[in-house]
């Protein structure tokens, strides 16, 4: 039965646990989402567990059997031209492993989403919203907006909730009939779109709103999943540690937990970007940032950011090097010492 969610008015709570679904793989499954019959579809849980997969299979299909269109929208143009490398295969990637009635090939030319060689939808970020035309997509019956919720240890815009909704008023305009489906990894609480709606999330379950057709399902892990995620590498490394329930959990983290005041006592100084003045200190769990307040330290820790600033004793910083810091900013694992270094990583290390 739906229960009010803290007597507020006009959202109700279902409470849903992923162990009461039989799906034998363990990945996500949309149909429960889908069953209540919302206009605006949004999950929210952790990476890996198959929400954008379970989505593609739904517009998928939707174009293949009724000839519906999409739109397919990412916060920025960044994230938009990585789904369009190599002619979308990303976007096209596992295809083989979902049920679609007369898949054959897909590709993306420029924004264009093919399907067996037709028009099938588009590519466009909801940052340049202001840059298309309503009526280029009288034809969309769908908008499939994933990642809606920025992770924390990445560049924010103050102005998201706008963004999103503008970029979506653009292509469905005063339309009454269609379908959004939102995805997004479980990482913050305070997101401006859940705000803005009124949503407060709290336990695993459904959060409906009838008055505006909203369905949002806040989704644990299956148990098949959650095993695998624990005896696997990455599940192994941080088992036990303060970043477990926000990957493999799905639970919420707020900006108040991004800061330090002390370092712990068995942290060791990973590697100093001299060209940023930024010191990169590593714990068992956890990259510590803070500024580099002596510039004649540790020798052979030190890195040129910017190619131009590399000289002898502080090398280009190396591949690997940003490919760790690039894992742990996505996995929500690194720290900062104040707001002000926060601003100064984030504005240099872009991914």
């Amino acid at each position: 039965m739906e229960k009010a969610v803290l007597g507020v008015n006009p959202w109700k709570f279902i409470p849903y646990t992923a162990a009461k679904t039989k799906n034998p793989t363990g990945m996500y499954s949309r149909r429960k989402l889908l069953s209540f019959n919302c206009h605006i579809n949004m999950v929210i849980g952790a990476r890996r567990m198959g929400k954008t997969f379970t989505f593609r299979e739904q517009v998928f299909n939707a174009f293949l059997e009724k000839g519906e269109k999409f739109v397919w929208m990412r916060d920025n143009d960044e994230a938009r031209k990585k789904l369009s490398l190599n002619n979308g295969a990303n976007f096209f990637k596992n295809w083989q492993s979902m049920r679609l009635n007369g898949f054959e090939t897909g590709e993306i030319r420029g924004e264009v989403i093919l399907i067996n060689g037709k028009t099938a939808g588009y590519l466009q970020p909801s940052s340049t919203f202001q840059n298309y035309k309503g009526s280029e997509y009288i034809d969309i019956t769908t908008i499939c907006y994933d990642e809606f919720i920025k992770e924390l240890n990445r560049n924010k815009n103050a102005n998201e909730a706008w963004e999103i909704i503008n970029s979506m008023y653009t292509i469905m305009s005063t339309r009454q009939n269609g379908r959004i489906l939102m995805t997004a990894n479980a990482l913050d609480k305070g997101n401006s779109f859940l705000s803005v709606i009124g949503l407060n999330v709290k336990e695993y379950g459904f959060y409906i709103n009838r008055e505006k057709s909203i369905c949002l399902h806040y989704a644990d892990n299956h148990p098949k999943f959650r095993e695998q995620q624990q005896k696997s590498i990455v599940g192994r490394l941080i088992a036990g540690t303060s970043m477990e329930s926000n990957l493999f959990d799905s639970e919420f983290i707020g900006e108040s937990d991004l800061y330090f005041q002390k370092l712990p006592s068995k942290s060791k100084i990973y590697i100093i970007i001299d060209d940023l003045s930024i010191r990169i200190y590593r714990s068992q769990d956890c990259f510590y940032v803070i500024e580099d307040f002596n510039s004649d330290s540790y020798d052979g820790k030190r890195y040129a950011y910017d190619m131009g600033q590399a000289r002898v004793g502080v090398p280009y910083l190396s591949k690997v090097h940003r490919q760790w810091i690039k894992f742990a900013m996505e996995n929500n694992m690194v720290l900062y010492h104040t707001p002000f270094i926060r601003k100064k990583f984030l504005d240099n290390f872009k991914f």
